[in-house]
């Protein structure tokens, strides 16, 4: 803030479940000098990937979803989808090829950004350009059936679960929500995540008295289209799933420590399959050389059908960096072939053990460890102007 980059910032601490700081910095409009205040309401652009994803599994966890199931499956406009493919002849011209892919996107693929999707404001190149064009992530200007239209025309960016790209897949995963439901996404993911969790400032559109609570960028903001796209004074054709919202401090605070509760607060119980609980791990009885353990959910409660295997999608592990494995223990567990990746939560100090099974798995690729727990609310503050969530230290 003092360099300018950005007008203020929200800062929440907590640690054993209760909040032991809530402060406001700077403005929150800085040219009509608004000063920030702990409810001020900031747009949490990808943090809304967190909110869309925790509805999903929970309708994943009623049977409602299946997760290993084509997209296809709940948005028929998205079938048969190619691939495009790059070839060069001998004498290197270059050719595009629209190929059939090994398998189609599945609902997995969407939650972990694996479906071969992209965003427009990536580095460009020819499939980032028809995004642009088509407008494919605006919310003002279509509805969620002509996106799916106009997206069902485009390829794949790389066949599906072959690596990973951030990308419109939570904006899919929210659609979905709204087909499954039958529901428009706002209604979903309240009567889903925002009433049980009593989030009262987190919707898609600011209005009322609440816009002079609306905290503002800069007008020297390098990147002013974020906030024109992301304008939450203005009323969404098409519910973003992936980054359409707004909330305040307090309120994302509250999604975070469900998570770190394993699931549940306050007595209300949102995931059953979340053991995201520091200092235990969920595995499976044969993996004795990990030590200590809780016993695995899986035994308390029954998975819905179509829980992914973990050795089957491999998915990487996220270890503490003084975790440290020997070779029998990850033969015992059939680890061999996976590798170690350091959660970002590990800069914070917390020990991190990885967890085997269910949907805290998900919600750790699906939001890139940057939404769950311990860390940010949005990407970068001057996106969410300054908005910050500590939930643990």
């Amino acid at each position: 803030m003092e360099r300018g980059r950005i007008p203020g910032a929200v800062v929440l601490v907590a640690r054993d479940g209760k909040v032991v700081m809530v402060e406001a910095v700077g403005w929150a409009d800085k040219d009509p000098k608004v000063k920030m205040t702990t409810d001020s309401i900031h747009p949490i652009a990808s943090s809304t990937k967190l909110i869309t994803t925790i509805a999903a599994l929970r309708l994943f966890e009623a049977n409602k979803i299946r997760v290993m199931a084509p997209i296809a499956t709940y948005l028929p406009e998205l079938k048969d989808l190619k691939v495009s493919v790059e070839k060069r002849d001998a004498t290197g011209n270059a050719t595009t090829e629209l190929v059939t892919p090994a398998r189609q996107p599945t609902v997995h693929d969407l939650m972990t950004h694996r479906a071969g999707f992209t965003y427009f404001f990536f580095p460009k190149n020819a499939l980032r350009d028809r995004y642009r064009e088509l407008g494919i992530d605006r919310v003002e200007n279509m509805t969620a059936d002509e996106m799916l239209q106009k997206l069902a025309t485009l390829p794949l960016a790389y066949p599906p679960g072959t690596q990973f790209e951030y990308s419109i897949a939570t904006d899919l995963l929210g659609h979905i929500v709204e087909r499954v439901t039958g529901k428009p996404l706002d209604v979903a993911l309240d009567e889903l995540v925002l009433t049980p969790l009593k989030m009262k400032d987190t919707r898609f559109q600011v209005k009322g008295a609440d816009v002079a609570r609306l905290a503002r960028p800069l007008s020297t903001d390098p990147d002013p289209w974020v906030f024109d796209w992301l304008d939450l004074a203005r009323q969404p054709k098409r519910f973003s799933g992936g980054a359409g919202m707004a909330s305040t401090v307090s309120d994302y605070f509250r999604p975070l420590q469900m998570l770190m509760n394993g699931g549940e607060l306050d007595g209300v119980r949102l995931l059953l399959t979340c053991p995201l609980i520091v200092g235990q791990v969920a595995t499976r009885p044969r993996c004795s050389s990990l030590g200590p353990r809780q016993v695995s959910l899986q035994r308390r409660h029954r998975y819905p059908d179509g829980i992914p295997d973990p050795e089957v999608l491999e998915f990487p592990l996220l270890a503490h960096p003084v975790d440290r494995r020997s070779a029998h223990a990850e033969k015992d567990c059939h680890l061999r072939d996976r590798k170690e990746r350091l959660h970002p939560r590990a800069n914070l100090g917390l020990r991190w053990h990885p967890v085997q099974q269910g949907s805290s798995k998900i919600l750790a690729q699906a939001c890139m460890g940057l939404h769950i727990l311990a860390f940010l609310v949005g990407h970068t503050s001057r996106i969410c102007t300054g908005l910050h969530v500590l939930a643990r230290i």
